[in-house]
């Protein structure tokens, strides 16, 4: 049994191992951000796209409000606003 698995001390630690290892990958999505014209979701996808965060669109339940939502897995959340927020500072004009 060492030498098949070297971390591994027990039967139970062998069965735990597999049950973890075979289970399969899941990903929540949740809705990130709600774009208000093609050009704005252009604009969000592009900043998504570099920094390697997967999306998906969404038709809007409701037609007219904008053309797709953007939704993101939940864990990567904090990271699209953050990407986001230092985009939109890069365009406000400094206050004096």
């Amino acid at each position: 049994m060492q030498g098949l698995f070297p971390l591994v001390r027990t039967v139970q630690e062998v069965v735990h191992f597999y049950r973890r290892r075979n289970q399969p990958e899941v990903t929540f999505m949740a809705l990130f951000y709600d774009p208000k014209d093609e050009r704005d979701l252009a604009r969000v996808k592009a900043i998504l796209d570099k920094a390697g965060i997967e999306y998906f669109l969404r038709r809007e339940p409701t037609a007219g409000i904008g053309p797709m939502q953007v939704n993101v897995a939940e864990e990567d959340i904090p990271l699209a606003e953050k990407l986001l927020r230092k985009e939109e500072l890069k365009k406000e004009p400094l206050r004096e």
